[in-house]
């Protein structure tokens, strides 16, 4: 084996060995739910790229299927370096292939998809590159014949070099044929099968020590709980003779009343049934719940009404992001246009909303703009203090999520709160009428 042979094995098995230990960390965070490590800078987010659907495939994480690919790469690479005509090294031909492919569409995905980069991630697939590199030039560099079996292999422990005279180009060739069908067999699976990532609902348990005073027991005693943001007379009087009327709504999870008439509601304001969504429109949970909060205010109608409360995960906006973590790339971006087209024209806001949360990802920021834009003129751009204003009552909002300790989506209740994006509208469905009493309207005749 020649000095050049050695160092490439050597480097490529460091290489292997680097990207096996990283994929194994970010197994690890995948069934353990646990904090990645972030990244400072913006655009990248760890927990936001393994958070996704692309992060699985039939429910298996994706950095497992790696780790196997690069752990096997260190077991081929010395044989293949011994016997550079032999089977080992097409096995290290394919391997190499798929490890180069899953890294182009990984990086993609997480461009383009995803809008977030893992810097975890990208190391994978930079060994990635490098081993692919080498692996060519060990095949190049050992082009002119077979390398015999000689008696310094012998030193090295567990590698058995063989000579393969079967081997040839043409077996390279259907070994890189073989490589380019495990990525399309990956990218076409996620894409046809992709992989369920909703959360099922789950109570918060709330601190309510120091936050808004509940109404008086004995009014609870005489109706459920939901009736306590049910309009009353009180509430349908103005404060003043000349102002507007005014309803202010009381949840547990919130240190002070909300007034519905001054908050981006979906639905009337004056429904029966009134509920709370802490969200952030870059947030993946948060979108899978859209289409479930969507059916449930078409199966309610009328009586059912969702307050929109933007919680958006990005430093920007919020000051409780984990340390050194900048959070969703544009997730600010988004909230504030969508505070923005409430405030300039509420009776737009639904649209523009249900329109950000579409689909599996969020349009892209020049999207959102030009749609706010045709909605409601250029002050949702032009604007600076309107601007002002919504970044300072964002903030405020992620200063009311961070004591629950929850992760988003929230529905908060009366008495009570739920996290996650749920697994069906009628889980949906169940968790509202249980909370709250409410019961589908009778279909009129």
């Amino acid at each position: 084996m020649s000095t050049t042979a050695k160092v490439l094995a050597t480097l490529i098995t460091l290489a292997a060995l680097v990207a096996v230990g990283v994929s194994s960390y970010l197994v690890w965070d995948s069934v353990s739910g646990a904090e990645v490590a972030s990244c400072g800078a913006e655009g990248f987010d760890c927990q936001d790229v393994l958070a996704s659907s692309w992060s699985r495939w039939l429910g298996v994480p994706v950095a497992l299927l790696g780790g196997v690919v690069y752990a096997a790469i260190a077991a081929v690479v010395w044989p293949a370096a011994l016997s550079p005509r032999g089977m080992a090294m097409n096995a290290l031909l394919a391997l190499s292939l798929m490890a180069i492919g899953a890294a182009v569409w990984f990086v993609g995905l997480q461009l383009f998809q995803i809008q977030s980069l893992c810097l975890f991630c990208l190391t994978v697939h930079a060994c990635g590159l490098a081993i692919t590199c080498m692996t060519a030039g060990l095949y190049v560099g050992t082009r002119d014949g077979q390398v015999e079996v000689v008696a310094s292999a012998s030193s090295i422990p567990g590698i058995v070099a063989t000579r393969d005279a079967s081997s040839s180009p043409l077996h390279a060739a259907a070994s890189l044929i073989v490589g380019a069908l495990g990525v399309a067999v990956l990218a076409i699976g996620q894409i046809v099968l992709p992989t369920d990532t909703s959360k099922a609902m789950q109570e918060v348990e709330l601190n309510v020590v120091g936050r808004a005073e509940q109404p008086d027991t004995e009014a609870a005693d005489e109706a459920p709980d939901f009736m306590q943001n049910a309009p009353t007379e009180e509430d349908a009087a103005p404060s003043t003779p000349a102002g507007p009327p005014h309803r202010l709504l009381s949840f547990a999870a919130l240190p002070s009343p909300v007034d519905i008439d001054v908050e981006p509601v979906l639905g009337r304001a004056d429904a029966t049934y009134v509920i709370v969504e802490m969200m952030d429109y870059a947030c993946s949970h948060c979108r899978q719940l859209q289409p479930r909060l969507k059916a449930a205010r078409e199966r309610y109608g009328d009586q059912f009404a969702v307050i929109i409360r933007p919680v958006p995960l990005a430093d920007g906006c919020n000051n409780h992001l984990p340390e050194g973590r900048r959070g969703r790339k544009h997730a600010c971006d988004y909230s504030q246009l969508a505070m923005a087209v409430w405030e300039l024209e509420p009776k737009k806001f639904a649209e523009f909303h249900d329109w950000l949360l579409e689909g599996r990802n969020p349009p892209t920021i020049a999207q959102a703009r030009k749609r706010a834009l045709n909605l409601v003129g250029d002050r949702v751009i032009l604007d600076k203090k309107l601007k002002s204003q919504i970044t300072e009552r964002l903030r405020q909002h992620s200063d009311e999520w961070h004591p629950l300790n929850s992760g988003l989506p929230l529905l908060l209740f009366s008495d009570s709160a739920i996290t996650g994006g749920g697994k069906s509208n009628e889980e949906l469905f169940r968790t509202l009428e249980s909370k709250l009493g409410m019961q589908p309207p009778a279909p009129t005749e």
